[in-house]
């Protein structure tokens, strides 16, 4: 048996015999009642492991009191700093786009009018018709004296056209800018 032992077991009865007042000085300071117990077993460990490291505490309940203390303070500043990086809520998100995402969309819708006036009047009157203003290929065929399946091949044609010349302008618009930066 070591000789230290009677006073260890001393020591940890007075702990044990503290344990109603120091629960009360946790309720004190803290919001969370169901952090309490919590609170303590954790001071309760790291005083008992110095302890038994063969520290010596001079006043081992004053050294529970401090590491309780410490214990509250990193829980409030962990919530701190969980409140100032927590994410908006979805009412104060902008769902507006970014400025270059704006000025991106602009260009697009430039270039995509730009390519479409480039289209002979009734291929472009059809994209309008169907596009702009969701009529259905029926309605389409009537008023331009077409069947239905007419209009819908050559619709599917226009796209294709329009997208391949999209991204001819957009690969063309590359290289000049490529060639601007080397220059």
């Amino acid at each position: 048996m070591n000789s230290h032992e009677p006073a260890l077991e001393y020591t940890f009865q007075r702990l044990c015999d503290e344990k109603p007042k120091l629960l009360g000085y946790i309720k004190k300071r803290i919001n969370d009642n169901g952090d309490i117990e919590d609170i303590y077993q954790e001071a309760i460990t790291r005083t008992t492991k110095q302890l038994r490291s063969g520290n010596t505490l001079t006043d081992p309940v004053g050294y529970l009191y401090r590491t309780t203390s410490n214990i509250i303070n990193d829980i409030y500043r962990g919530q701190r700093k969980g409140d100032v990086s927590e994410p908006l809520s979805e009412d104060l998100l902008c769902h507006r786009p970014l400025p270059d995402e704006h000025v991106e969309a602009q260009q697009r819708l430039a270039l995509f009018i730009e390519c479409l006036n480039s289209l002979p009047a009734v291929t472009r009157k059809i994209v309008i018709m169907r596009k702009l203003h969701a009529k259905s290929y029926s309605e389409i065929a009537n008023e331009l004296n077409m069947t239905p399946k007419a209009v819908e091949k050559q619709l599917n044609r226009i796209l294709r056209t329009l997208e391949d010349m999209m991204e001819k302008h957009k690969h063309t618009a590359y290289i000049r800018s490529e060639k601007k930066s080397h220059a």
